[in-house]
């Protein structure tokens, strides 16, 4: 048998991998502002550009025309729908126009966004208001524009800036009773809110004034024009407010007795209008006139004027944002005389008139109580389910 012998090992093998070579960092230099310039200048430079990036260059351009383009046509059909619901005085220049209509809408630009801020909504009156005193407008159109920024100023409550803007108003050298009563109003609110009670009433007796009182004209006189109801409607509820019930009573019940007077004028009572007697504003009087009696001890007429309120705002709520507040309003009055009734009536003595007979006042006088109660809060809820409806097709709409 041969001896075998062991194979010699293989030799070792090196591959010839290539060696890494060493990171080099390229040759840099600062740039100056100038070279930048030059160069941006340099014709040559933008040649080079458009031929190399042609293609891209031309998509980007499509691509931003396109969003501006449809950015336009968004932004201009706002405002053509704000101005077809709420036009803006054609007799002012076409910049007053266009930021009075920025100002009123939620969001000029993008709908869908959230609404614009309060700080944009004053810068949007203000550009407008300027474009209006440039063009030598120094009529109602301040009184306007003062009474409509003070509401937005009100919301931030920059109470100061807000009375100087009603304050303003006021002050105004034009006939316009309706806005000068507007910002009368809201100025005695602030004042009032303000605990200045002597300035507030002083402010009401100058609305008063301007919409043509204190006297009252005749019922179905044309002297009852809005302006002068709607001061004294506020000036009843000052009144009432302050302790002094049976002037306040006096006055709704006179503003009453005109805007019923006035119910004929009014043609078409699913729309709107700013008549004296327009079905909304003669159901917030006997709202008011219904509280002031139930006040006084009047409970039943109270109960009366209330409910037929209630009656009247309710056959327009579908069609009118007023009526559903009205109703509201009203609805809720009756639950709280209801339960003050309940109360009144638990705590009667039955035993004044007899034990029968004042057991029977009882019974019946807490069965009305809780009917009353219990009907206008199921009414007070359908108020409120029809106005979340409108609600949401008003924001759909937006």
């Amino acid at each position: 048998m041969p001896h075998l012998r062991p194979s010699p090992s293989p030799p070792h093998i090196r591959l010839s991998l290539p060696r890494p070579r060493p990171r080099t960092i390229p040759h840099t230099r600062n740039v100056s502002t100038a070279e930048i310039g030059e160069r941006l200048r340099d014709k040559t430079f933008w040649s080079t550009v458009a031929s190399n990036w042609k293609l891209a260059l031309k998509i980007a351009a499509a691509v931003n025309i396109s969003v501006f383009t449809l950015q336009g046509l968004v932004h201009g059909t706002l405002l053509f729908a704000e101005e077809s619901s709420n036009p803006t005085p054609p007799t002012w220049p076409f910049l007053a126009r266009y930021y009075l209509c920025r100002a009123r809408v939620v969001n000029a630009w993008n709908p869908l966004a959230v609404r614009k801020s309060d700080e944009e909504t004053v810068r949007m009156y203000d550009c407008a208001l300027a474009e209006v005193e440039k063009a030598g407008k120094a009529g109602w159109e301040l009184a306007l524009l003062r009474n409509e920024r003070g509401e937005v100023l009100e919301k931030m409550r920059r109470w100061d800036a807000a009375e100087k803007e009603y304050r303003a108003a006021l002050e105004v050298a034009a006939d316009v009773p309706k806005l000068k009563v507007e910002a009368a109003n809201r100025l005695a609110k602030i004042r009032e809110w303000r605990g200045d009670a002597a300035g507030a009433l002083q402010v009401l007796e100058q609305a008063v004034r301007i919409a043509g009182g204190p006297a009252l004209p005749p019922p179905g006189d044309g002297g009852n024009t809005p302006a002068l109801m709607n001061a004294l409607v506020e000036m009843s509820v000052f009144l009432a407010r302050h302790g002094e019930i049976g002037k306040g009573l006096e006055l709704a019940t006179d503003v009453l007795v005109r805007r019923k007077a006035a119910e004929g004028e009014v043609r078409e009572p699913k729309r709107y209008t700013d008549a004296t007697g327009d079905p909304c504003r003669v159901a917030i009087s006997e709202t008011i006139v219904g509280e002031l009696l139930f006040a006084i001890g009047k409970r039943d007429k109270g109960l009366k004027w209330t409910e037929d309120a209630f009656h009247k705002a309710w056959e327009l709520v579908d069609y009118r944002l007023a009526c559903k507040e009205c109703a509201g309003v009203a609805a809720a009055n009756l639950v709280q005389m209801g339960k003050i009734l309940e109360e009144e009536a638990l705590s009667m003595e039955e035993g004044k008139k007899g034990w029968w007979s004042g057991k029977r006042e009882k019974e019946e006088k807490l069965q009305k109580a809780q009917r009353i109660k219990g009907e206008y809060e199921i009414r007070r809820m359908e108020v409120e389910a029809v106005r979340a409806v409108k609600d949401s097709d008003v924001a759909k709409r937006a």
